[in-house]
């Protein structure tokens, strides 16, 4: 199922007219896993509040 919503002005979209595009990609598995990341940004020390 595909939903749209616009929330402009209204446009009329004829039967058989193309309105969306969908690209499916095959991925590979990260370079890092989740939990062997820092969880800091570049250059954090520390803890930041």
């Amino acid at each position: 199922t595909l939903s749209a919503f616009n929330a402009g002005d209204e446009i009329e979209i004829s039967i058989g007219e193309r309105f969306a595009q969908i690209i499916f990609e095959r991925i590979t598995k990260p370079e890092m896993l989740y939990f062997q990341r820092s969880g800091n940004y570049m250059g954090q020390r520390g803890v930041t509040l």
